[in-house]
């Protein structure tokens, strides 16, 4: 069930008002109580009533005037910079929401320019009946196809460029074997076999790389 708007403005029945007061101010004591414990941070909070000379200072009146006092230590300019105000906030809480209206706008816009381009290909519409409104959402539609196709065409290029240089890499690490010697008795092949892949070996061992083969000796696989 969707949450019912509220209005801001001053609630006009006093019995409700004082009732909305009660539950809204508890809850904003626990909300930064909550959040003094878990993120470790002094906080003082002040609820003045207007036109009564009552106020609600939490967590205590003697915290409260400690940590206001160590507040107004702080020079002007370390207590403006992370200082948030009520103007603050709502020219903050302005620009959000335009950032957000102007997505929704243009989100909106693509899915207009989808509709019409189905329906100009299926022939419901033909290009005469085409507005101002209908060419300024094929637009939008376009220039989102066009920012995906350079995203997809970055993207491989990245993955390109990574395989290139690990096969560059692979290929600089690959030692190619001497000249096969004109040996022609087995033994003597065998023998000058083992002793190239045991000076390979070697070499790998005191450079700190690992060397993978194969070889043949006799009946034996190593």
């Amino acid at each position: 069930m969707p949450k019912k708007i509220i209005k801001h403005e001053k609630i006009p029945d006093e019995k409700q008002r004082k009732k909305v007061y009660k539950n809204r101010s508890e809850g904003l004591l626990k909300k930064v109580s909550e959040l003094s414990i878990l993120c470790g941070i002094d906080a003082a909070v002040v609820i003045h009533k207007r036109d009564e000379n009552n106020a609600t200072l939490w967590p205590s009146p003697e915290l409260y005037m400690e940590r206001m006092h160590k507040f107004l230590s702080f020079s002007s300019v370390e207590r403006d910079r992370k200082m948030v105000t009520h103007d603050k906030f709502l020219d903050q809480r302005v620009v959000d929401e335009s950032k957000n209206l102007f997505k929704a706008q243009k989100t909106n816009e693509i899915l207009e320019g989808e509709l019409v381009t189905d329906e100009l290909i299926n022939g419901k519409i033909s290009y005469e009946q085409l507005d101002l409104i209908h060419m300024n959402n094929m637009n939008s539609l376009a220039d989102e196809m066009l920012e995906s196709m350079d995203k997809i065409i970055y993207d491989n290029d990245q993955l390109a460029s990574e395989q290139y240089h690990e096969q560059k890499q692979l290929a600089s690490s690959y030692v190619m074997p001497p000249p096969v010697p004109n040996l022609s008795p087995l033994e003597d092949l065998l023998s000058w076999s083992d002793t190239w892949l045991d000076d390979h070996l070697m070499m790998s061992e005191q450079s700190g790389g690992v060397a993978g083969f194969m070889g043949f000796k006799g009946d034996e696989r190593h």
